[in-house]
């Protein structure tokens, strides 16, 4: 039979949405050798399913749903969607971040007045799980600027979300 599949063979090739579903199950299984299924056992015993940070470190870096499998498509995608669309965060968290949303935004006006929309840039800068996950990604101050300021115009405001603790980064 054909070889066992890595991550990388499917970088700019996914399977097609449709396709059978074994070439389906081939893309999520790639480099994996274990498969949870929760059938009518889990479902029965468990009121949660916990998907944790693996003894090595390494964690789940994207929407947890990119590992349901169902055999049908058409009920994958309409799975997927449902989550995507309908699972939210609490509206305390939301009107927190609505909060501070407008406080960046008036920050910006302050500092432009112009800039009557309040428009701002932002960056997420992951320096500690994601870097320990993906080495390739390590990056200097120096090389993220050089990456960014390109892409946002002089004088502008730049709001920075990051993990890093070393102020002086």
């Amino acid at each position: 039979g054909r070889t066992f599949p890595r991550p990388n063979d499917f970088q700019g090739a996914p399977t097609r949405v449709d396709a059978p579903p074994t070439e389906r199950l081939r893309e999520i299984l790639a480099e994996r050798r274990k498969i949870c299924m929760y059938d009518d056992n889990m479902h029965a015993n468990y009121s949660v399913v916990h998907f944790k940070a693996e003894e090595d470190g390494t964690r789940l870096i994207t929407d947890f749903y990119t590992f349901l499998y169902f055999e049908d498509w058409r009920q994958d995608l309409w799975s997927k969607r449902f989550i995507r669309d309908h699972l939210r965060y609490k509206d305390e968290i939301m009107c927190f971040a609505a909060r501070i949303i407008n406080a960046i935004r008036e920050h910006a006006k302050s500092r432009s007045p112009s800039n009557i929309e309040g428009s701002y840039n932002a960056v997420h800068i992951r320096r500690k799980d994601f870097q320990s996950q993906f080495p390739v990604t390590k990056m200097t101050a120096s090389d993220i600027l050089s990456e960014i300021q390109t892409l946002i115009a002089a004088n502008s405001t730049l709001f920075i979300a990051t993990d890093e603790k070393d102020k002086s980064f």
